[in-house]
């Protein structure tokens, strides 16, 4: 009995670990749409990370199996109802969890551990990649669209103003390569996103955004944080 303690510890602590990278790929995903989206929402966004959460509670080796696999079981069915909350970006660590769960080489084969280890190491770290990438793209990335304020009298329906809101640009020029916009209720015209393509340099950047202000109805133009379009 004596000799298998260590043994029994070390193996609790790898698993222990897969089950804290499962929690991580989890969190990701719930802080990152709380952040996007807003706290309020926070009751929608990490009932999954809650989920995950549970075999970290559980002691043992056979309840922690057990309580990993019920937990990467109910990840993957909550991802379904879930679709329209993101609820599927927690499938990573439900692949984890049953990697966690197989990683005890007292209750499978060695070389089975190791390699459930391995699955569960890789999927978390492209997992975090991935990530990584997205959230640079998506909010620290240098802005790439200039936020357009009109006036009441622009109509997005008669010229020359339908001309300005070509989708792709082509009635703005200057580097303008897409134009989105949306109406507002506080008496203005609509808001204009003007995306510019990639590699505009700054005194390019500047041309674009007087041409912008000598358009009809322009009011401002800015060039806004890209998790505060509406600058």
């Amino acid at each position: 009995m004596e000799s298998q303690r260590p043994a029994a510890a070390k193996v609790y602590v790898r698993t222990r670990a897969l089950a804290a990278v499962a929690l991580w790929t989890s969190i990701i995903p719930a802080a990152w749409s709380s952040v996007e989206v807003g706290w309020d929402g926070a009751l929608i966004w990490w009932p999954p990370t809650a989920v995950a959460a549970i075999p970290l509670c559980v002691p043992g080796r056979k309840p922690f199996r057990v309580a990993a696999l019920t937990s990467a079981l109910l990840l993957a069915v909550l991802s379904l109802p879930g679709l329209f909350f993101g609820w599927y970006l927690h499938l990573p660590a439900a692949l984890i969890l049953v990697a966690a769960a197989q990683a005890d080489p007292l209750q499978r084969t060695p070389r089975l551990s190791r390699v459930a280890v391995a699955v569960g190491v890789t999927v978390a770290m492209v997992t975090t990649a991935a990530w990584a990438v997205e959230i640079y793209r998506m909010a620290l990335a240098p802005a790439d669209a200039l936020t357009v304020h009109t006036s009441s009298r622009f109509d997005v329906t008669e010229q020359p103003y339908r001309r300005i809101i070509e989708g792709d640009g082509s009635g703005i020029g200057f580097g303008a390569d897409s134009v989105s916009f949306t109406g507002t209720d506080d008496g203005t015209g609509p808001i204009l996103w003007v995306s510019f393509r990639k590699g505009l340099s700054g005194e390019e950047q500047d041309r674009l955004r007087q041409h912008l202000l000598e358009l009809p109805e322009v009011t401002a133009v800015r060039l806004c944080p890209r998790l505060q379009p509406l600058c």
